[in-house]
């Protein structure tokens, strides 16, 4: 199956975080708008985003 979420599992639950210690989540890698305080008009957006394909560990790879 895909999995679908953000950028090193940030925000993730400490479970799935523990399957993949290198990563480290940081404030960097969530969603983010920027808006015209007096029209309220959206003026950039930064929607970050990681696929991620759900495999079977193999023992005999590293």
């Amino acid at each position: 199956p895909i999995i679908i979420s953000k950028p090193h599992f940030y925000q993730a639950s400490d479970i799935v975080k523990s399957f993949v210690p290198r990563f480290k989540p940081s404030y960097d890698d969530e969603t983010t708008l920027d808006i015209e305080p007096m029209t309220g008009t959206v003026i950039s957006a930064n929607k970050r985003i990681q696929i991620n394909l759900l495999t079977n560990q193999f023992p005999t790879i590293g």
